[in-house]
């Protein structure tokens, strides 16, 4: 299925929807998490990044690429997450 597609249907409430795109992009996010903040903090901080995702899903409004817009929430949940923990 088209990724646009799997935005819309998850943005309307498609959990399994939603669930494709975490898949499909889990290993790129845990991957820029991990270069980050290491091994230690990795899994937890892009567990964060995937909720926020979920959270703003409606504020996606399709001027970049899907995977351009959660690798920036995700940089951001993260360096967020380097300030708190200093």
């Amino acid at each position: 299925m088209p990724e646009l597609e799997l935005v819309g249907r998850a943005q309307g409430g498609d959990r399994e929807a939603f669930e494709t795109l975490y898949r499909r992009h889990l290993r790129r996010i845990f991957n820029l998490v991990y270069r980050l903040v290491g091994s230690q903090d990795a899994e937890e901080v892009t567990q964060e990044a995937f909720y926020q995702v979920y959270r703003t899903l409606s504020a996606f409004e399709n001027r970049s690429s899907f995977y351009t817009w959660i690798y920036r929430l995700a940089r951001n949940v993260t360096l967020h997450h380097l300030r708190a923990s200093k």
